[in-house]
């Protein structure tokens, strides 16, 4: 007879499912940049029990943030092969990386009434909470600034 902490009591690990199968649905949710709700959704599994699993399993946490990343790499070549023969994606794509270099600049000066210097007021509206805090902090009011 096997001794009590040589018994495997519980549940089994994937509720009886072969591991492969449940690694290879949740790589491929990964892969398309699915979230571990996504992946466990669809591999049938419980997010607990995944969370478990990775916790256990470091090589396959890591395996799956590598994967998350295909996405973005993927749109990346795309991009980079729409870019011969397409001066307009070029630019834009050199706008958003070399943002100094190549990003439009606008130039915008203000002037108020009668070329008087142009003043915002900002103001915000105070929550409740906000107000019985100052009200607490400053009983006898507050006095406006003008």
């Amino acid at each position: 007879m096997k001794k009590k902490a040589e018994l495997k009591v519980g549940r089994k690990q994937f509720d009886g499912k072969e591991e492969k199968d449940v690694i290879a649905k949740l790589e491929s949710i990964w892969a398309i940049g699915g979230s571990d709700a996504e992946a466990s959704f669809y591999a049938d599994i419980s997010k607990t029990s995944l969370c478990r699993y990775l916790q256990e399993h470091i090589e396959v946490s890591e395996r799956k943030e590598r994967l998350k990343e295909k996405p973005t790499l993927k749109a990346r070549q795309v991009l980079v092969q729409g870019l011969d023969g397409n001066p307009e994606l070029a630019l834009k794509y050199l706008e958003r990386k070399c943002k100094k270099e190549f990003a439009p600049k606008i130039n915008a000066e203000l002037k108020g009434e009668n070329d008087e210097p142009f003043v915002l007021k900002i103001q915000r509206v105070l929550s409740e909470d906000e107000k019985k805090l100052i009200t607490a902090q400053n009983p006898k009011g507050i006095k406006s600034g003008n």
